[in-house]
Protein backbone atom coordinates (compact mmCIF):
# COMPACT_ATOMS: atom_id res chain seq x y z
CA UNK A 1 0.00 0.00 0.00
CA UNK A 2 3.00 2.41 0.86
CA UNK A 3 4.56 1.88 -2.82
CA UNK A 4 0.98 2.28 -4.11
CA UNK A 5 0.63 5.75 -2.27
CA UNK A 6 4.03 7.05 -3.14
CA UNK A 7 3.45 5.88 -6.86
CA UNK A 8 -0.21 7.80 -6.67
CA UNK A 9 1.69 11.05 -5.10
CA UNK A 10 4.54 11.13 -7.81
CA UNK A 11 1.97 10.88 -10.52
CA UNK A 12 -0.07 13.75 -9.06
CA UNK A 13 3.02 16.05 -8.58
CA UNK A 14 4.66 15.51 -11.33
CA UNK A 15 1.43 15.40 -13.78
CA UNK A 16 1.18 19.23 -13.26
CA UNK A 17 4.99 20.14 -14.13
CA UNK A 18 4.68 17.62 -16.97
CA UNK A 19 1.94 20.39 -18.30
CA UNK A 20 4.48 23.26 -16.52
CA UNK A 21 6.64 22.32 -18.89
CA UNK A 22 4.56 21.71 -22.18
CA UNK A 23 3.33 25.44 -22.10
CA UNK A 24 5.30 26.27 -25.56
CA UNK A 25 3.93 26.68 -28.98
CA UNK A 26 0.26 27.09 -30.17
CA UNK A 27 -1.32 25.17 -27.35
CA UNK A 28 0.77 27.16 -24.51
CA UNK A 29 -3.11 28.52 -23.15
CA UNK A 30 -4.81 25.31 -23.20
CA UNK A 31 -1.69 23.85 -21.22
CA UNK A 32 -1.59 26.54 -18.95
CA UNK A 33 -4.81 26.05 -17.96
CA UNK A 34 -4.70 22.42 -17.66
CA UNK A 35 -2.14 23.36 -15.42
CA UNK A 36 -3.88 25.66 -13.09
CA UNK A 37 -6.32 23.12 -13.14
CA UNK A 38 -5.03 20.33 -12.44
CA UNK A 39 -2.37 21.95 -9.19
CA UNK A 40 -5.56 23.65 -7.50
CA UNK A 41 -6.48 20.55 -7.30
CA UNK A 42 -3.25 18.52 -5.88
CA UNK A 43 -4.36 19.14 -2.16
CA UNK A 44 -7.77 17.04 -2.47
CA UNK A 45 -6.12 14.63 -4.90
CA UNK A 46 -3.38 14.07 -1.67
CA UNK A 47 -6.35 13.93 0.50
CA UNK A 48 -8.26 10.66 -1.35
CA UNK A 49 -4.61 9.01 -1.92
CA UNK A 50 -3.82 9.04 2.09
CA UNK A 51 -7.59 9.26 3.81
CA UNK A 52 -9.91 7.67 1.67
CA UNK A 53 -7.92 4.55 1.22
CA UNK A 54 -7.02 4.07 4.65
CA UNK A 55 -8.97 1.70 6.59
CA UNK A 56 -8.38 3.61 9.90
CA UNK A 57 -9.94 7.10 8.53
CA UNK A 58 -12.64 5.90 6.99
CA UNK A 59 -13.76 4.14 10.03
CA UNK A 60 -13.21 7.24 12.13
CA UNK A 61 -15.39 8.98 9.44
CA UNK A 62 -17.90 6.23 10.07
CA UNK A 63 -18.19 6.96 13.40
CA UNK A 64 -18.33 10.39 13.02
CA UNK A 65 -21.08 10.52 10.65
CA UNK A 66 -22.67 8.26 12.82
CA UNK A 67 -22.78 10.96 15.92
CA UNK A 68 -24.19 13.08 13.59
CA UNK A 69 -27.04 11.52 12.71
CA UNK A 70 -27.70 10.43 16.21
CA UNK A 71 -27.11 13.65 17.66
CA UNK A 72 -29.54 14.90 14.75
CA UNK A 73 -32.26 12.29 15.68
CA UNK A 74 -32.07 13.08 19.34
CA UNK A 75 -33.16 16.72 18.60
CA UNK A 76 -35.70 16.05 16.42
CA UNK A 77 -37.33 14.27 19.24
CA UNK A 78 -37.17 16.80 21.36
Amino acid sequence: MLTFKTTAQLIILGCTWCLGILQVGPAAHVMAYLFIIINSLQGFFIFLVYCLLSQQVREQYKKWFKGIRNRRAESEKY
